[in-house]
């Protein structure tokens, strides 16, 4: 009798990084679609309320939605300014929040951080959509970009009583250069480069000791 044995399972091709300037909000639109196409583990969203772009629209929230059902591990941050249209007219992104309450963040920025006007879409810590400012229609894309994409994206949110991001990025020698960045009109900003040889543990004892200072600073 004859047999046959099925075809092996193509191999996901690995993407190639790229970059690009995306001057027109149509195809800012588009790009997030990309974007959320290829998310494997989180979606990591700010913007002024999330009124443009498509959030709300039937096909966004569907992709959304398929992305969350993915993966056990799958999550979706949605940081905004003003959460009036989410409140009273998102009403597809809010049955988003409930039926996925447990993987889906809704956060509010304090009012320190409200100068903050250039909306942005991180997904895996490798993929952006950096919307320059709120006011002009120019953007930059960038897939295969973690380097870029991790500048982008604050490590975690905390409750605190000032309003800051930490970011992370490779240093020379093989160090790791943190930095914590006061959201203020006023610049300020606290850094750090961590040899290769410490410990998570000193690491996390010396950010601790940088956010202590941050408050010293806010509070004198």
């Amino acid at each position: 009798m004859a047999t046959s044995n099925p075809p092996p399972a193509e191999t996901p091709t690995a993407l190639a990084p790229r970059h690009e300037a995306i001057d027109t909000i149509s195809g800012q639109i588009a790009a997030i679609d990309e974007l959320i196409g290829l998310a494997t583990l989180s979606i990591r969203v700010f913007d002024i309320d999330l009124s443009m772009m498509g959030w709300n629209t039937v096909g966004r929230v569907e992709r959304l939605a398929a992305f969350l059902r993915s993966s056990r591990k799958a999550r979706v941050e949605l940081i905004v300014h003003d959460v009036r249209y989410l409140e009273s007219r998102a009403a597809r992104l809010r049955n988003l929040h409930r039926q996925f309450s447990g993987v889906v963040t809704l956060c509010q920025t304090g009012a320190a951080a409200r100068h903050a006007l250039d909306p942005m879409v991180l997904v895996d810590a490798r993929h952006y959509l950096h919307r320059f400012h709120i006011d002009r229609p120019r953007a930059a894309l960038g897939i295969e970009a973690p380097q870029e994409a991790q500048l982008l994206s604050p490590v975690e949110v905390r409750e605190s009583p000032v309003d800051a991001l930490w970011f992370s990025r490779p240093s020379s020698h093989g160090r790791e250069a943190w930095e914590l960045r006061l959201l203020e009109q006023t610049q300020y900003a606290l850094f750090e480069a961590f040899e290769a040889d410490e410990t998570e543990m000193q690491r996390e004892e010396a950010r601790l000791e940088m956010e202590a200072r941050l408050r010293e600073h806010v509070s004198a």
